[in-house]
């Protein structure tokens, strides 16, 4: 079972001196030494940059060497490449200095190419071509040497570096199933050695149980085991996990995003920066209860904030709109519940600190769209009995777009602006729209019965519609003519003075609103309402303008008159006042 494999495996951090004396041994199921003068190049380029910053007591992690004891050696499981490459730059080292001062390296024995052992001790050119393992070798040690060139003054610097600060993550598999699974699994996926299994093995490692003799071992690697899958698994949940991240970075595991969070690590960092910051604190502290409690206060948090409707929605807008995770879990740690939920409104003052007259379409895009979907998450939250929330996750797009099928979020105008008018191919589409208004269908045929239930202006304007779509090429002029009929009939042949303005503006999912971005009102309308009976999410507040649920009266419900923006206007500005500055602080900002 997977959970004991990992239960007895061992795992540290180890640096190249201690494994001067060690024996390895590169089972035949591994390929052999394969790396380019480029990746060694990149290693040696990275230790220099580490060794030009470091501060005492910082070191440099490689990737793990995942190994199994046999005898009086280490099978090697994993790790074979970059283990080579520092024997070789050991060697370089050596090779600098007189018999009696070189350093006794660790061994390196193949059992495919047993030949290779002996190459990698006495690299010559002459027998670069003899096989593939020694022509890489050789290449990576001339690499080696080439590098050096020029930086003799801080060889010896940089071998201290190498031997003292560089240190690879050992880990170790105890008691587990054959290596070679082990290696497959490895290689597949299966068992990925990332921060959050490294930091796994620490919390189940019996060794870091043994202070503790009063409990059972087995049972409470047994009980973190469970609490860390339960964790994982509630993460894995879209509308949790999207409520928490805008997903900027992805995870294999989940729960690497509370560790992260943890240990506040930086945007630039190591890879194994959490791993290295959570050994540090097993070595400290090996209580281990202590530091899982940790983890779980940090989940059960997130998950209180998730449960209750309130913080739910304030939360979500905050991190939407680039707000600090853990910089809202710092101050929930300090403050009541009251008084935390005030903060967070606070904060979303803080972002809209906008007259709504003033914002245009033109110039205010990023600040219109905060507005907006502030105004979809308070209409959702001002109802207390609703149960209905706002999905974040189907808001949300992630780096999985494609694989998801997430969707990207625009600015729509309500009423399009006359000046949009289609060009080129699409022309077709927009009349197809058109008539797919008038007929239920976006056929060209022109048969009688499909205009039984339209008058004789709309006939006409259907007849003459599908006349346009039927032949091969539209013409422009003829177009232009239909074009602007078509918006005389819709009542959208003027351009309001408020057409950019927040009264005439909407969230909608950037397919939608790109297939239909000059249609008229009617055709956005009933193209909206079709998504929506087919599930697609449409923002709330979206649906009620196309709608003109915020109209007072309900008479031209096919065409959206100044008098709608007004009150559509009225509305956003009603439900977002406690958050909207008010004259005096509007007067304060300027």
């Amino acid at each position: 079972m997977e959970d004991h494999e990992v239960n007895d495996t061992g795992i540290s951090l180890i640096p190249v001196n201690n494994l001067l004396k060690q024996k390895f041994y590169v089972p035949s199921y591994q390929r052999g030494y394969r790396w380019t003068p480029v990746q060694v190049s990149e290693l040696l380029d990275d230790i220099m940059e580490f060794y030009e910053k470091m501060n005492k007591g910082q070191f440099y992690c490689l990737q793990p060497l995942v190994v199994a004891k046999k005898d009086d050696s280490w099978i090697l499981i994993d790790g074979q490449q970059r283990l080579t490459t520092v024997y070789l730059i050991l060697s370089y080292f050596n090779d600098r200095l007189a018999e009696k001062h070189k350093k006794t390296l660790y061994t390196l024995t193949y059992q495919t190419r047993p030949d290779s052992a002996k190459y990698l001790q006495n690299i010559t050119e002459s027998q670069k071509d003899d096989n593939i393992d020694y022509y890489h070798m050789y290449h990576a040690k001339d690499t080696i040497s080439k590098w050096f060139e020029g930086k003799e003054n801080i060889v010896n610097d940089y071998e201290s570096t190498v031997l003292n600060s560089v240190k690879f993550i050992w880990y170790e598999v105890h008691q587990g199933p054959d290596p070679i699974d082990v290696f497959a699994r490895l290689n597949s996926g299966r068992i990925p050695l990332n921060n959050a299994e490294l930091i796994k093995a620490l919390f189940l490692r019996r060794g870091n149980f043994a202070k503790n003799l009063d409990i059972n071992i087995y049972s409470e690697q047994l009980r973190i085991a469970t609490e860390w899958d339960r964790i994982e698994y509630k993460l894995q949940e879209s509308p949790f996990w999207f409520f928490l991240t805008d997903q900027s970075v992805a995870y294999s595991a989940r729960i690497e995003f509370i560790f992260d969070l943890m240990k506040s690590k930086p945007g630039h960092s190591d890879q194994y920066y959490t791993f290295h910051k959570f050994n540090d604190d097993f070595d400290k502290n090996g209580n281990i209860q202590a530091h899982w409690e940790q983890v779980k206060t940090y989940f059960m948090t997130f998950d209180e904030w998730y449960s209750d409707r309130e913080l739910f929605h304030l939360i979500g807008f905050l991190i939407e709109t680039g707000s600090s995770l853990s910089g809202l879990k710092s101050n929930a740690g300090i403050k009541t519940k009251t008084a935390f939920k005030a903060y967070l409104r606070n904060e979303i003052k803080k972002k809209v600190k906008y007259n709504l007259d003033d914002l245009d379409y033109e110039n205010d895009g990023s600040a219109i769209k905060t507005i907006l979907l502030l105004f979809n998450v308070v209409t959702i939250l001002s109802n207390e009995k609703s149960y209905l929330r706002f999905p974040f996750d189907l808001y949300k797009p992630d780096k999985s777009d494609l694989q998801q099928k997430r969707l990207k979020w625009d600015i729509e105008h309500i009423r399009s602006k006359k000046s949009d008018k289609p060009v080129g191919n699409k022309q077709r589409g927009w009349l197809q729209d058109v008539e797919g208004y008038f007929i239920g269908t976006t056929s060209t045929a022109v048969g009688s019965d499909k205009f039984e239930h339209l008058n004789d202006s709309e006939k006409e304007l259907t007849q003459r519609v599908g006349q346009l779509l039927g032949k091969g090429k539209i013409d422009e002029a003829e177009f232009t003519q239909l074009y602007d009929e078509l918006l005389v009939h819709f009542h959208e042949n003027d351009e309001p003075a408020d057409i950019n303005m927040i009264s005439n503006l909407a969230l909608l999912d950037a397919g939608t609103n790109r297939s239909y971005k000059n249609a008229v009102f009617p055709v956005k309308r009933k193209t909206i309402m079709q998504k929506d009976m087919q599930g697609t999410f449409v923002p709330i507040c979206t649906k009620n303008v196309f709608l003109k649920s915020y109209s007072s009266k309900l008479e031209g419900s096919m065409h959206w008159h100044s008098s709608d923006a007004d009150e559509y206007f009225i509305a956003m500005k009603n439900i977002l006042a406690p958050y909207l500055p008010t004259p005096e602080e509007e007067a304060v900002n300027g």
